[in-house]
């Protein structure tokens, strides 16, 4: 039985069976060769995050999640910061014209991330920090007074439900379309290798993105939490590196199925970034000020390691 407290350091990408184990003497003398990577030394040097210790300290041992490898971190650090670099002119231009950052991106080093995500490609997604992602509110006094003179107006007629049905249902699809307008989210995710989003106003189109890349605009995307059309909105996505190309399935009259796909080179280093996938939510006008904002060299900088 292992002993409440114990901690496993597992080496990781080095072509060996020498494994570190610290804790109870008893442990010792044990090997976790399931753990163990052929990824060599040069290979992980090689993505210009200095000298970084390869071996996973594992503090959470019984947890869902694990420590992370020293490298890991860094690794991380390097895309939050390079992506950061990518999107803020963005966020200070939005800022500048009266928008509020509602949800700010993380940038902190993460402290633990997914079990079994040592063995491929590296992948923020399910971290401590999460995904690079943000959202924007417009904060005008004009827009506040738009809203807030609809939900007036609709207390009022919720006096008489059965009567002012339409006429509410009416005014909600205003509030709705008046928060599409004025929020924006933004969410980058790292080595993904396909995406299916349900369009509920198809057709969807797409355009190659200046530089290289692809954008795809979707009318009414469904929400990444799921549901119907009413809890739909707007989405644009751009695919940077090795992505297919965007097709849809029509799944019924109303709807259709946009789906990419992408395979990562199993002769890359895990930490690399192959691919990037971006997710803007709001109107097509506010995507478009994001594409142009947005500082697509420093993303593909690192596609290009």
């Amino acid at each position: 039985m292992l002993k409440i407290g114990w901690i496993a350091s597992v080496r990781l990408m080095y072509p060996t069976s020498q494994v570190e184990t610290i804790g109870d003497p008893m442990l010792r003398n044990l090997t976790f060769a399931s753990f163990i990577l052929t990824l060599s030394s040069a290979m992980l040097g090689a993505q210009g995050i200095g000298n970084c210790d390869p071996v996973i300290h594992d503090k959470l041992v019984g947890a869902e999640w694990r420590s992370p490898s020293d490298c890991e971190v860094k690794y991380d650090q390097k895309v939050r910061q390079a992506i950061d670099s990518a999107f803020r002119p963005v966020l200070s231009s939005f800022a500048s014209e009266g928008w509020t950052v509602v949800k700010a991106p993380m940038l902190a080093p993460i402290t633990s991330i997914a079990r079994h995500t040592e063995t491929k490609p590296f992948d923020n997604t399910f971290s401590s920090s999460g995904p690079y992602a943000f959202e924007l509110r417009a904060s005008g006094k004009d827009t506040e007074a738009q809203k807030q003179a609809l939900i007036d107006k609709m207390s009022m007629l919720m006096k008489d439900m059965a009567k002012n049905q339409k006429e509410i249902e009416r005014l909600a699809q205003q509030a709705a379309a008046l928060d599409e307008k004025n929020l924006v989210t933004v969410r980058v995710l790292i080595n993904d290798t396909s995406f299916e989003i349900v369009d509920f106003a198809p057709p969807f189109n797409s355009r190659p993105l200046a530089g290289g890349g692809t954008v795809v605009w979707i009318p009414i995307a469904q929400a990444r939490t799921g549901g119907g059309a009413d809890a739909g909105s707007p989405a644009t996505v751009v695919l940077l590196g090795a992505w297919s190309g965007a097709t849809g399935k029509r799944l019924d009259a109303d709807s259709e199925e946009v789906r990419a796909t992408a395979t990562l080179s199993k002769a890359r280093p895990l930490l690399n970034t192959q691919t990037i996938f971006i997710r803007i939510e709001g109107t097509d006008s506010n995507a478009e000020k994001i594409l142009s904002r947005v500082n697509w060299s420093s993303l593909r900088s690192l596609l290009l390691e």
